[in-house]
């Protein structure tokens, strides 16, 4: 089993017809250095196929995925050269899902800014549109 420590991303894409070696320098010129026991995550423009390269601590490996409908949320060169993902979001990413609200990054911090007063009246506002909702969609009784 090959031990990953932290996992990079590359946000600016990569050409896909890269091997081992130019994903190794394409790494070094984004990242600074290939660390060990780091995953090192690339994709193409369209974001349809992904490349890892993980430095095992002896060599390097590189692995290659591709969906075969839809595409991997990619995150735009706006949001920086690199990014640092968890195994949650990496997980998220690697099946095509929306991988930014996996993870650490998902904990709820705060339950709500009204006050415990305006919750109430807002949840009993609620309550009587549904009983509204409710008596007005009923079926009315037909007349004989």
């Amino acid at each position: 089993m090959i031990r990953i420590d932290s996992i990079w991303l590359a946000t600016e894409p990569m050409d896909m017809r890269a091997g081992t070696e130019t994903a190794l320098a394409r790494v070094i010129a984004v990242f600074g250095a290939a660390k060990p026991h780091c995953a090192y995550l690339f994709a193409n423009r369209r974001a349809t196929r992904m490349k890892v390269l993980v430095h095992d601590g002896f060599g390097v490996w590189l692995a290659a995925r591709r969906l075969n409908q839809g595409k991997f949320h990619w995150p735009g060169i706006r949001q920086g050269s690199e990014m640092q993902l968890d195994t949650e979001q990496l997980q998220a990413l690697i099946v095509g899902l929306p991988w930014q609200r996996a993870g650490c990054g998902a904990a709820i911090t705060l339950l709500s800014l009204l006050p415990l007063a305006y919750r109430s009246i807002a949840a009993n506002c609620l309550l009587w549109q549904n009983r509204q909702h409710d008596f007005f969609s009923r079926p009315r009784p037909s007349a004989p």
